[in-house]
């Protein structure tokens, strides 16, 4: 913008060039054009986008609420798809009791019935002890067993005993110091006058025996005969 100055009734006047006006400058930069006042800025596609961006957000987080939740139902049980019906088959953990087998018993005539009588009995094998005996489940203790078991067997069939079926149970084999306690028991069908010191006495009386079908050099201590009757 110039200025040019004139005096007036010797006064100060300025007089402005109509080029460096503002409207002039406007008219330059094309601020007075009808396009450019009828210009708009729009902001609806950009809230749109903005929208559809929080909806799918919204989305995923309750999909992702519903997933974990169902994760904890199943976890807790809730959902339980088993059938409560149906039978395991899933075999036992533990096997039942080994019970090795004995020899036949030869058949016996018509036993005498009164009441049913049944003995606890033990006796000591000197110096026969050993760590294997505190193994139930092994096959030295097992062969053991059955060759105790089959010993008392065939004494019971050929001795007074006889009559009244009595048959021998061998219970445990057990180490006492350095001998070997075995525990048994005599069941019989009735009994009639037979009481522990007969059943002791059978046991007693053939010790030679016994020792012979158990082999080895055993020897059983006599004083260690112990027999007493059972009430059930």
């Amino acid at each position: 913008m110039s200025y040019n100055h004139h005096n007036q009734s010797q006064g100060y006047v300025p007089s402005y060039n109509s080029q460096n006006t503002g409207a002039a400058y406007m008219a330059r930069r094309g601020w007075g054009n009808e396009s450019d006042r009828n210009t708009t800025i729009s902001f609806t596609s950009k809230s749109s986008s903005k929208r559809i961006y929080i909806t799918l957000f919204v989305m995923l987080v309750l999909l992702l609420i519903a997933a974990i939740v169902i994760i904890i139902l199943f976890a807790t049980g809730v959902f339980d798809t088993t059938d409560p019906l149906q039978s395991p088959t899933n075999s036992p953990i533990l096997n039942p009791t080994f019970r090795p087998p004995i020899n036949n018993i030869p058949t016996l005539g018509p036993p005498i019935f009164s009441q049913n009588q049944s003995y606890s009995g033990s006796f000591t094998i000197l110096r026969q002890a050993s760590e294997v005996y505190d193994m139930k489940n092994t096959n030295t203790y097992f062969s053991a067993f059955n060759l105790i078991q089959n010993a008392l067997d065939n004494v019971l069939v050929t001795s007074a005993l006889r009559p009244y079926a009595a048959q021998a149970v061998l219970n445990d084999l057990q180490n006492r110091g350095n001998d070997l306690a075995v525990l048994f028991r005599v069941n019989m069908l009735g009994g009639g006058n037979v009481d522990q010191n007969t059943v002791a006495g059978v046991v007693r009386n053939n010790l030679n025996q016994i020792q012979s079908q158990l082999g080895g050099n055993a020897q059983i201590d006599p004083n260690s005969i112990f027999v007493f009757r059972l009430f059930t």
